[in-house]
């Protein structure tokens, strides 16, 4: 049985791209359209209910929603390794792309 990596790095990646970008979350907020509130739950650990949510948040820093979701974009980019993570996250969701929902 495969196991799919389930990391979520959201918080982590905003606060790494808010900071390497010098934004502050009200910029981001406001450029992104999420409610101010809303936007700090995210940077502390809520995930958005709605893809087109964190779609805007990565298109602000120019990211993939898949970077800004499952990769640890900090250690990456200290390592220089951000373009394998995104290879590994296409490989690890391609077998579940098109399986049923319960939703």
């Amino acid at each position: 049985m495969n196991k799919i990596k389930n990391d979520i790095y959201l918080a982590q990646n905003l606060r790494f791209l808010m900071k390497k970008n010098n934004v502050k979350m009200s910029t981001l907020a406001s450029r992104a359209k999420v409610n101010p509130s809303t936007l700090h739950n995210y940077v502390h650990g809520v995930v958005p209910r709605h893809l087109m949510t964190i779609k805007r948040l990565a298109d602000f820093f120019e990211v993939s929603s898949a970077e800004v979701l499952f990769c640890c974009m900090e250690q990456e980019w200290r390592e220089g390794t951000q373009e394998a993570a995104v290879i590994q996250f296409e490989i690890i969701v391609r077998p579940i792309q098109g399986g049923a929902s319960n939703d």
